[in-house]
């Protein structure tokens, strides 16, 4: 049968949708493909015009779907070419000049089905300032890592759910 996947139905018994992708042709010459290549590219929305590649664990979800650990974050923001200020990555994510999706996946924790920041507030803070509509995450399970993850959180006044409010940079 059909697979409903929000915008369009999918047939798996062909590897198509049954119609037309909804944002036309920046999706591809072929309206009807799941993905230029379904073994590297994820795409259930069919919403998403270019191939992002994930590593083993990683997923794509909404940075707003997150929640940060801190209450303040760096100022300066570590990229290959050195250090930046966030408001420039910010910026520079805004325009499009850098994808969310580049950056090294954000480290998260699962409680009590809420999404929370274990390493990586500041991606998080820059990918939801500078709008971005996905980020790659991973779910930490090391056990010594969750105890640091609690200790944070309570020394930020936080509850283990985090906050949805954006850190201000220190």
């Amino acid at each position: 049968g059909l697979h409903y996947n929000l915008f369009r139905y999918y047939a798996p018994e062909c590897g198509r949708f049954v119609s037309q992708d909804p944002i036309g042709l920046k999706g591809g010459i072929n309206l009807y493909q799941y993905a230029p290549n379904p073994l590297s590219w994820i795409d259930p929305l069919g919403l998403t015009t270019e191939e992002i590649t994930l590593k083993p664990g990683e997923i794509l979800v909404n940075p707003k779907d997150v929640n940060f650990s801190q209450t303040t974050i760096n100022s300066a923001f570590d990229t290959p070419d050195g250090k930046r200020s966030v408001q420039s990555v910010i910026n520079d994510v805004r325009k499009g000049n850098i994808k969310a999706t580049d950056f090294p996946a954000i480290k998260v924790v699962n409680v009590k089905g809420q999404l929370v920041v274990r390493d990586g507030n500041s991606r998080l803070a820059i990918a939801v300032k500078g709008k971005a509509q996905q980020i790659k995450v991973i779910l930490e399970t090391n056990v010594d890592q969750l105890r640091d993850f609690t200790k944070r959180l309570r020394n930020n006044g936080l509850p283990n759910t985090g906050t949805s409010k954006t850190p201000t940079c220190k």
